[in-house]
């Protein structure tokens, strides 16, 4: 798992990969990945390949071509958003 306080591994990869704890990589016990190190690896590599693979987001909108039917179907969506904006509806816990 990688976030604002650094890289954290289950800890069954600890004995597979040691060196990584002197780049201050913790180990800790979350189950993201299966507790089998071969596995973890297997799955790991899988979604390499796919983030490597698979289009980005920015690939994605450069292959769109906006048309009519694209501008009439979201100008109809946003305008039946508008317009239900004007109801009334509980708040979604009220009855809890």
């Amino acid at each position: 798992m990688l976030g604002m306080n650094g890289i954290s591994l289950p800890e069954t990869f600890q004995t597979l990969l040691p060196w990584l704890s002197y780049q201050e990589v913790e180990f800790t016990g979350f189950s993201y990945l299966p507790s089998d190190y071969k596995q973890g690896v297997m799955v790991l590599v899988l979604l390499l390949v796919v983030v490597v693979w698979l289009p980005n987001t920015q690939q994605i909108v450069q292959r769109l071509q906006p048309s009519r039917l694209w501008a009439i179907s979201l100008g109809s969506i946003a305008t039946l958003c508008l317009i239900s904006l004007n109801r009334v509806s509980e708040f979604l816990y009220f009855q809890f």
